[in-house]
């Protein structure tokens, strides 16, 4: 239960609910380890470069230095993914981060609502949060989610290759599906 608070928390940030102390979006955010500078979805770009620099275009996102990538829309986060570059460089808000092994990922955000996809070469786990219904989605619910509520749909997707998470991305279901 503690595990499903923590996510809850995490996504209901990106919604606009607040924890009280009035930091609660910092939960949809990366951390850079040195610095603690964050980087969270909904930032406006410039400040997204305040902390990482200019970034280069890549594929679908504009990549920075040490192996994040932003997907921008209107100019502003819409999903932010963490590659094999940014081990020790960044992590989660969750504390999870590139490098971390599977078990490390279902101790901290549980196997309940952990949506698996199995591929040949690797495994995708994804922790969807619908904002609108202020609730975990299930993979059947995943499956028949609604183009028009795309958006209203959070995500932190990881993906694992030999049980060690080698990419780890936060954002909105329209950002990381449709890249809009």
């Amino acid at each position: 239960m503690k595990r499903i608070m923590i996510i809850l928390v995490f996504l209901m940030a990106a919604v606009g609910c607040s924890n009280g102390n009035g930091d609660s979006k910092d939960d949809m955010c990366i951390t850079k380890t040195d610095t603690k500078a964050k980087v969270c979805y909904g930032m406006a770009k410039a400040d997204v470069e305040k902390v990482l620099g200019k970034g280069k275009p890549g594929v679908g996102t504009i990549d920075y230095v040490n192996g994040a990538g932003i997907f921008y829309r209107n100019d502003k986060v819409a999903y932010i993914r963490l590659s094999d570059e940014s081990i020790n460089v960044f992590s989660a808000a969750s504390g999870i981060k590139v490098g971390d092994t599977k078990k490390d990922v279902l101790k901290q955000y549980g196997e309940k609502n952990a949506i698996t996809n199995q591929q040949p070469e690797f495994i995708v786990v994804d922790y969807v949060y619908d904002s609108k219904e202020k609730k975990f989605v299930n993979a059947e619910e995943y499956e028949n989610i609604k183009d028009d509520s795309l958006k209203e749909h959070y995500v932190v997707s990881i993906k694992f290759e030999d049980d060690v998470v080698e990419q780890l991305f936060i954002g909105d279901l329209q950002a990381m599906t449709r890249l809009q």
